[in-house]
């Protein structure tokens, strides 16, 4: 993470700075496997909401790659 992104998180509440930190280590992962055309945060995560209490995040995939889950 750089700087700045740490910067942000560390001026969250802790439970958001938790959830950020979070989504932002499957993206990593996720954006490097086959066929993923995009990743979208969605939800509570990205109001002004004090205690999220989930993350919603939209995973975007090729029609044609096939699912190995």
């Amino acid at each position: 993470m750089n700087d700045s992104v740490q910067r942000y998180l560390a001026s969250l509440p802790p439970i958001r700075t938790h959830l950020l930190a979070g989504a932002l280590l499957f993206v990593h992962a996720t954006a490097m496997l086959p066929g993923v055309s995009r990743i979208a945060l969605l939800g509570s995560l990205t109001t002004t909401k004090a205690s999220p209490k989930d993350i919603d995040l939209l995973v975007t995939v090729a029609d044609d790659k096939e699912s190995s889950l």
